[in-house]
């Protein structure tokens, strides 16, 4: 009878003779003898944790289990094989038994082929998973102990700003310097991304190499540097000496905080500076980014906001399959925005005139919609009745507007609380001019997201802006 041994020690087992690679091997070779079992190949994992199947053996002799070579895998002890009565279970029942292989342990003397092995197999099993979650539940309780007493948990990445010398974390002085200079620049208003930039712009490293965004953003908001530590929820008095002081660190986070609120991600926000703002005045579908292709040599492409409706790349998002609103060039709307934005933040006083009658009635443009959706539904009629479009879209698109139109009528008179006070605005639009000389992208969008809710694209080539302040 053909068999293979299965052998395996974790790191903190390599010390012990007993549970060695070597011992394991000498002494299975033995027994197969005694039994007359003709030992055709050995599976050794040195040094890897039996939590896991990952290992370069165990995964060798589960795809060779198919081949039909052997019909016993010996191991040493049942916890050599796995400490997971999950994997376990799963070796035993989806591997071994599925190929008609018995496993055999030597040390609890039982075989998979009898039925009291077959038993006791899965009581064994539970008994080495509680082992483990009992060494866990041990080294959980030691980490806790650590955090109580101020002491940094140790293992993975040490904190940017320490070394960890004899289980405390000690300041590293150059990296100390490189965290204050961070919150200098922070705190002169200059955004994450700026602070990353100009920190890998200037060649600053840390023990782990240059400067990522994320090590700017962790740093900015970690209270380890203020000599905190934080642990399962909890914060505890630290041992190490802080790098920043509490009230700068607090003062920092209403920063982050404000700059959160002032600058909300909206959810339809793309790489381009207004998508998911533009929407269609003939179909109410939104816009998106197109780009042409250069049929010339020489001749740039050029990329352009088109309703969905016109595009036609997403059958879901055409509200009218006969749309031929205006496409705008990305370069000539962001400018007419841009333009716009800028007019508001030169003159700042401008915007009380939004809130000159907060109750100023709204009736007339509700009116002058709701005519506009009562055309849009005779010419969506007119079509079916001459071009045969399909019932479905029409049927949508009627829906959608008439939707509008109940949602008109329930506003008449109402003027809804704008999504951004005048005062938090006027904050936002002092930003602009800085952002446009710095030529930052991603600033610039933010903010125009925050002070826009949407644009409209008429017909008759009008953009018309809703301000979310307004």
């Amino acid at each position: 009878m053909n068999v293979v041994i299965y052998t395996r020690v974790s790191t903190a087992e390599q010390a012990n003779d007993g549970y060695s690679i070597h011992e394991q091997k000498e002494r299975l070779e033995m027994y197969a003898r005694a039994q007359g079992w003709n030992v055709i190949y050995v599976y050794s994992d040195p040094a890897y944790s039996g939590g896991s199947l990952n290992r370069p053996s165990m995964q060798k002799l589960i795809s060779d289990a198919s081949t039909g070579a052997f019909s016993k895998v010996i191991v040493y002890k049942l916890d050599r094989l796995s400490r997971s009565q999950k994997d376990t279970l799963y070796l035993i029942e989806d591997v071994f038994l599925a190929n008609n292989i018995d496993l055999v342990s030597m040390t609890e003397n039982f075989d998979t082929g009898s039925p009291f092995g077959r038993a006791m197999i899965g009581i064994l099993s539970v008994f080495a998973q509680l082992e483990r979650e009992q060494i866990k539940e041990r080294m959980n309780l030691g980490k806790d102990a650590r955090a109580k007493g101020g002491y940094f948990h140790g293992g993975g990445r040490i904190p940017i700003g320490y070394d960890y010398i004899d289980g405390e974390l000690i300041v590293n002085d150059y990296e100390a310097y490189q965290i204050r200079l961070i919150y200098d620049l922070a705190e002169s208003g200059m955004p994450i991304y700026s602070v990353y930039k100009h920190m890998r712009d200037e060649g600053y490293q840390t023990k782990h190499g240059l400067w990522a965004e994320s090590n700017v953003r962790d740093v900015l908001k970690n209270n380890l540097y203020t000599g905190m530590i934080s642990w399962k929820g909890n914060i505890y008095k630290g041992r190490h000496k802080p790098i920043i002081s509490a009230e700068r660190y607090e003062a920092m986070q209403e920063r982050l905080n404000l700059r959160k609120t002032q600058f909300p991600k909206h959810p339809f926000a793309r790489t381009s500076l207004l998508g998911g703002l533009i929407f269609c005045g003939n179909c109410g579908a939104r816009y998106f980014v197109k780009q042409n292709t250069a049929k010339h040599p020489g001749v740039t492409a050029q990329k352009y906001y088109t309703c969905y409706s016109r595009g036609k790349t997403c059958k879901r998002l055409i509200r009218d399959p006969n749309c031929k609103n205006k496409s705008f060039n990305t370069a000539v709307l962001d400018g007419i925005i841009i333009n716009e934005v800028m007019k508001l933040a030169a003159d700042p006083g401008a915007l009380n005139s939004f809130v000159e009658d907060p109750y100023q009635d709204n009736t007339a443009a509700i009116n002058k919609r709701m005519e506009e959706i009562e055309t849009q539904i005779r010419k969506l009629i007119d079509l079916y009745q001459v071009d045969g479009i399909d019932f479905e879209v029409l049927n949508m698109k009627v829906s959608d507007l008439n939707r509008e139109r109940k949602t008109l009528e329930d506003g008449k008179d109402q003027r809804p609380a704008p999504r951004v006070s005048i005062p938090a605005a006027k904050e936002i639009l002092s930003t602009v001019p800085d952002i446009l000389s710095r030529s930052d992208k991603e600033e610039l969008k933010a903010a125009v997201h925050a002070l826009i809710d949407g644009i409209i694209i008429r017909p008759d080539d009008g953009v018309e802006i809703h301000w979310a302040f307004a």
